[in-house]
């Protein structure tokens, strides 16, 4: 009997909640807090410091592009023979200069949401000055329908 209990599982163990698994999910998740953490500050302000961070993360991923990728046989030997890994080879192994890349695309997912919020916040306002029904939805919409996708190079 003990060997049922064993693969029954932990009755008393909370029950996982539903998290998303998706990276793109987890990146729009941490967009929107960074946004949501920043409420305080004007979305413009926070526009602009957003794009300086973008341009940042260019250069920094240009940087690390532009070195030379070094090889195993360049690597150290130690005095049994055994090979001594520099940091240089092990950010090269591990891809390590693409993580300006996973961090401009948050930045754009950023940039989408403050545009986005901008958006909404421009709209109330048109349609209070005028007298006019306010529909978040649609504006929502029409936002996401008008705005450009992201690009992989920056403009600036």
């Amino acid at each position: 009997m003990e060997w049922a209990m064993m693969y029954s599982g932990r009755p008393d163990r909370p029950k996982r909640v539903d998290e998303s698994t998706s990276t793109a999910e987890k990146e729009m998740q941490q967009a929107m807090d960074f946004v949501n953490n920043n409420a305080d500050v004007p979305l413009e302000d926070l526009a602009l410091q957003n794009q300086e961070l973008q341009k940042e993360k260019w250069i920094e991923y240009r940087k690390l592009k532009a070195r030379k990728c070094p090889t195993l046989e360049e690597q150290k030997r130690g005095e049994n023979g055994r090979i001594i890994f520099s940091d240089e080879y092990i950010d090269f192994i591990f891809y390590r200069e693409l993580q300006p890349l996973v961090d401009i695309r948050v930045l754009q997912h950023t940039e989408n949401i403050i545009k986005e919020r901008i958006a909404i916040r421009d709209a109330k306002k048109f349609a209070e000055d005028n007298g006019l029904v306010f529909d978040e939805a649609a504006v929502i919409k029409t936002h996401r329908e008008n705005v450009e996708p992201s690009t992989s190079t920056p403009t600036a």
